[in-house]
């Protein structure tokens, strides 16, 4: 059995709307899932096919639908009991084809990515912030040393759906 998994925007049109805008000012875009952020943000940095995306092994499999469609491939990297990363795992798990870091901030727990930060840098690849766990308050500093983060709204706030992507990365 195939499931076809429909994620917006889908059309030529709605991508380089997202991309003009991208360009401006405007560095938040709202969608109804977080999913479908995922899969702009994918657009937006124009990912390969193949492309190695390191996740952490403690994760939902929505999470990998977006990359997975995308045609990404997914390599988990390890997390000790409090769901911290060894940034030497990290490190050992780069290979030329990765093209990013994924990190997820458990349970509203705000970790400290300047570690991580510093290794995709020096790698050039992506640095990727899952906030759908951590709610929004835009006094922390959740969801700004990635390149996107994600947000999911309905987990944290009485509304049926509702994500945004922020955009950090000036160059993208």
């Amino acid at each position: 059995n195939k499931m076809l998994i429909s994620f917006l925007p889908n059309n030529k049109t709605n991508r380089e709307n997202i991309e003009n805008r991208a360009s401006g000012l405007t560095r938040i875009f709202h969608f109804k899932l977080a999913r479908q952020a995922m899969r702009s943000a994918l657009d937006i940095f124009g990912f390969k096919k193949n492309q190695i995306v390191l996740m952490p092994a403690s994760l939902c499999p929505a999470v990998i639908d977006p990359f997975s469609n995308y045609g990404l491939k997914i390599k988990l990297y390890a997390l000790d009991r409090d769901f911290q990363w060894d940034i030497d795992n990290l490190r050992e798990n780069i290979c030329l084809n990765t093209a990013a870091i994924y990190v997820i901030h458990y349970f509203g727990i705000t970790y400290d990515l300047t570690e991580v930060r510093k290794l995709c840098d020096e790698y050039e690849i992506a640095l990727i912030e899952d906030c759908a766990l951590a709610g929004y308050d835009p006094s922390t500093c959740i969801g700004k040393l990635g390149d996107v983060a994600i947000f999911s709204l309905w987990k944290f706030h009485p509304i049926g759906s509702g994500a945004f992507l922020s955009i950090n990365n000036r160059s993208l």
